[in-house]
């Protein structure tokens, strides 16, 4: 992937990102999914990098946690003029990192259960799904044009899998809906 004169974004756990222009955005990923959507019509796209599938009811809502992550995304997408039926959506992640996760093996496989399910309630269509396996990936999104660029990525240590997961608080969620 050509990165030209675009402004590169590297994205943490727990993080997402909207942008209405071109803008490079950059994430490595193991046993966490990232999500990125797209609106064939406006041009612009979204993506987020979740660690965790589900939340306790006592936490506070975050990027770390599937379904805030993309209906938060979604609605960032919404509230700049776009429309669910022009969305397409891809899936990355979901490796098996069992050195590094050998009690939580099943981790992975919910993590991308879960963003199916959520993105299939929304009808938006999952372009693409690169998941599974054991060793990471390298994720690199284009918000201008869709364009997605999905490397394995097995040169990685622990230290690059927990670098501070950077929480990004969804204040206004449980949201009745994505309006």
């Amino acid at each position: 992937m050509d990165t030209g004169s675009l402004t590169v974004h590297n994205l943490k756990p727990g993080a997402l990102l909207f942008h209405n222009r071109s803008m490079l955005v950059r994430t490595d990923v193991g046993h966490g999914v990232v999500v990125t959507l797209y609106d064939r019509v406006k041009e612009m796209g979204a993506i987020c990098h979740f660690a965790f599938p589900d939340m306790n009811n006592d936490e506070t809502p975050t990027g770390l946690y599937a379904k805030p992550a993309i209906y938060y995304l979604v609605r960032l997408m919404k509230r700049a003029g776009s429309d669910l039926a022009n969305m397409e959506a891809t899936i990355s992640g979901g490796a098996s990192l069992s050195s590094v996760y050998r009690t939580h093996q099943n981790l992975s496989l919910t993590n991308v259960k879960v963003a199916e399910d959520l993105l299939s309630k929304l009808m938006i269509n999952i372009k693409e799904r690169d998941v599974g396996g054991s060793d990471g990936r390298r994720v690199q999104f284009n918000t201008g044009n869709g364009e997605l660029n999905v490397e394995d990525n097995d040169g990685l240590g622990f230290q690059d899998w927990f670098p501070g997961f950077e929480n990004v608080v969804i204040e206004d969620f449980p949201a009745k809906g994505i309006n």
